[in-house]
């Protein structure tokens, strides 16, 4: 993962709550829904940042699991450690890491879950991701993604041009008060126009062939929000 994102999120460390605390506790629900059974199991969040979705996961595990977070971000992984301490969360922990790079040992995790970081490892490493996350995982063990993707061409297209993804999203009654930030306008968030066209986003296809590659099985990826496909939840499991 390049030192860009290292640098771009050690520098919004602490506003980035400001803007994406609600937005964040969402999507940590969207997968909490979609792991399906968390008790008695050993969760890794990869791209945790300051920690939102890995703290849900702890609230809901049970004191005697364990929940991990890994960030390339030292700096927001200072204010994830300084939040667990805050509200009491002692099944927690946050290391450096990433995608291509966990720090831990093989076959050590039972879920593997992230949410909003698949797209900042570029297309030659994403296989790699994959591959680390199937080294981590214990045999039976499952991988929930929750990530920015283009089902096909002509959607790329949209979420690239502001004025196209801002009719669409009129169109379909979205939110006025996520319109900005949903667009990009907003101080700390690119949006889905900077996601789409600055960052790695690949198409469904792509990320389920990775997935497939790796050797990972029963391999489902479904829409999060259907009247706009750009983001999706990959279900995936080791056998």
């Amino acid at each position: 993962m390049s030192d860009k994102f290292k640098e771009h999120f050690d520098s919004i460390a602490e506003e980035y709550d400001d803007e994406r605390e609600d937005f964040s506790k969402m999507e940590a629900m969207v997968l909490i829904y979609s792991c399906g059974k968390i008790k008695g199991c050993k969760i890794l969040d990869i791209g945790t940042g300051t920690g939102i979705i890995a703290l849900e996961f702890a609230k809901r595990v049970g004191n005697e699991d364990e929940v991990i977070g890994i960030d390339i971000s030292e700096s927001m992984l200072k204010i994830a450690k300084k939040k667990a301490k805050e509200i009491g969360v002692n099944n927690i922990k946050f290391k450096v890491g990433s995608f291509t790079n966990i720090p831990l040992t093989n076959e050590s995790v039972d879920i593997i879950v992230s949410s909003a970081a698949l797209h900042h490892v570029k297309p030659q490493e994403k296989l790699n991701a994959f591959k680390e996350m199937w080294r981590v995982l214990k045999i039976g063990g499952r991988i929930v993604i929750n990530d920015a993707m283009y089902e096909n061409e002509e959607w790329r297209s949209i979420f690239i041009d502001m004025d196209l993804l801002k009719r669409h999203l009129e169109k379909i009654g979205f939110p006025k008060e996520r319109m900005d930030m949903t667009l990009g306008l907003t101080k700390t968030s690119v949006g889905l126009i900077g996601t789409f066209r600055d960052e790695y986003v690949e198409s469904v296809g792509a990320i389920k062939k990775y997935a497939e590659e790796a050797g990972f099985k029963g391999i489902k990826i479904k829409v999060t929000f259907k009247p706009l496909p750009a983001h999706w939840v990959l279900k995936a499991k080791k056998l």
